[in-house]
């Protein structure tokens, strides 16, 4: 039977594996996805369904009225934020952009993003077309970035800006292992673009973790008094020029924060009025220690609730789950967001938001997050396996950045909910924070798939992922045509 199937692979390799062919299909795959978001873009109710739109929306017109990053009297949802997003959205409503237009921001970011996304596959392995491909397709159709490409919040320019930074970061990794050691241009970009990521949101600090431990790895595995000096020398000018870009992009805003608010990097709950109001309500949780403040099942993937209610309520009794909202959010709609629109049975208003949800919408998403959750236990595998790689063969193929990247902003939000458990009326486990993750972790597929050897399996391995991926595309432009 394993014959037959590897038989039936190479088959139907031969017939979509000539180069032409795959190169037109990524072309397509891009343009499908660009076109999805944009509609999206063009048809999203803001005020009802925006993600987070009217606070948003509050913060750019703060802005515009005080022509300053926000303080204390800003409103709360988002005056920890840093004011990257809300500047640039408010210089558009200032030339006369409509509103709606602001959703464009994200709409060519992941325009931007999926180019680069191409790029660095291309350079990483240039005759692994179909592998290319793959990972292209998985970053177009999935749910969560097509979702997220429309809305009107800082999550779209974040996730662009953060895979920007990354891009450059996983190039110095490249040219460590070059006698020359890596460019000091590549520094420069990265130093820059992390900085500006870290102005539109404060998870890119994990961007400056990766980096550290780049160079750790470098000085500890690759045994640094044995290069060459100029190498050494070369990984010095680096390091000195990124870490002084990020100072001077950054600099202002840490310590404006510093003199305002006692702290360089507020948080929503680090506010005195707000702090106060939350450990009034919960004054139980926040007295307990930080480690004793989830159960061990909300760090643990074993809550499979989401699989029969796949959006979110409080009605439906599914217990808080760290994986839960992130899964079913980034294959489904879990925040209630308008993604679906087929029509068919009776209407509910028993989801998160209230709006009504046909039953036809809840069977499709349910089917649609079994073969999510599949596809996320194969992205996990991935992930591991280019660490893995990486590693075993002392960086000369897989990477240390690109997988360590989204692994530390499932743990930077992991660690954020554990100190603030406040799950009740605020998601404190947002879908939307896995944005910035889901290039990379695309990236992470493609890597896995290229570095594949035995050709037998690599076919059948790339043909089930072909199937797997065709059929999501299918049931993500079905749910919201059909």
């Amino acid at each position: 039977m394993s014959a037959r199937l590897v038989k039936l692979a190479r088959n139907a390799a031969v017939l979509v594996g000539r180069p032409s062919v795959l190169t037109g299909l990524m072309v397509l795959v891009g343009l499908a996805g660009l076109a999805l978001r944009i509609e999206h873009a063009l048809t999203f109710d803001g005020p009802g369904r925006g993600s987070d739109y009217l606070a948003a929306m509050r913060g750019v017109r703060w802005v515009l009225e005080h022509g300053a990053p926000f303080d204390a009297s800003a409103p709360l949802q988002v005056n920890h934020y840093p004011p990257l997003w809300f500047a640039l959205s408010a210089l558009m409503l200032k030339v006369g952009l409509p509103e709606r237009s602001l959703a464009f921001i994200a709409v060519v970011g992941w325009g931007v993003r999926h180019l680069l996304l191409a790029r660095l596959l291309t350079e990483a392995a240039a005759d692994r077309r179909w592998s290319r491909l793959l990972a292209l397709a998985a970053d177009a159709f999935l749910p969560l970035s097509v979702l997220m490409s429309g809305k009107v919040n800082p999550e779209g320019l974040h996730a662009t800006l953060f895979f920007v930074a990354l891009y450059f970061l996983w190039r110095l990794e490249r040219h460590l292992q070059e006698p020359a050691g890596p460019r000091w241009q590549d520094a420069l970009w990265f130093g820059l673009f992390a900085g500006l990521a870290f102005l539109t949101k404060q998870t890119a600090g994990v961007l400056v973790i990766a980096a550290v431990m780049l160079l750790c790895w470098h000085v500890v595995a690759q045994r640094w008094g044995k290069g060459s000096a100029s190498c050494r020398r070369n990984i010095l000018r680096c390091t000195g020029i990124a870490a002084l870009t990020l100072v001077l992009v950054t600099g202002w805003y840490l310590g404006n924060n510093l003199i305002r608010f006692g702290t360089p990097t507020p948080g929503p709950y680090s506010l005195n009025r707000l702090t106060s109001r939350i450990m009034a309500e919960n004054p139980l949780v926040y007295a307990k220690p930080i480690l004793q403040r989830r159960p061990l099942g909300w760090f643990l993937p074993l809550d499979f609730g989401y699989l029969k209610h796949p959006i979110g309520s409080f009605n439906h009794g599914v217990r808080p789950n760290f994986w839960v909202p992130l899964i079913a959010g980034a294959w489904g709609d879990y925040c209630n967001r308008g993604l679906c629109r087929l029509s068919g049975g009776s209407l509910s208003r028993a989801y998160w938001g209230g709006w009504l949800v046909s039953d036809r919408c809840v069977s499709w998403l349910r089917g649609f997050l079994l073969l999510g959750l599949v596809l996320s236990s194969c992205t996990a595998v991935a992930t591991s396996v280019v660490l893995v790689r990486f590693l075993r063969t002392a960086g000369a193929s897989g990477s240390l950045v690109v997988p360590v990247a989204p692994v530390l902003v499932l743990a930077f939000l992991m660690v954020f909910a554990t100190v603030y458990p406040f799950d009740r009326g605020q998601a404190v486990v947002k879908p939307n924070y896995l944005l910035a993750a889901t290039t990379p972790l695309a990236a992470c597929c493609g890597l896995a798939l290229a570095g594949m050897s035995r050709r037998g399996r690599t076919e059948l391995v790339h043909g089930i992922a072909s199937v797997a991926l065709a059929l999501a595309a299918f049931m993500l432009v079905f749910e919201r045509f059909g």
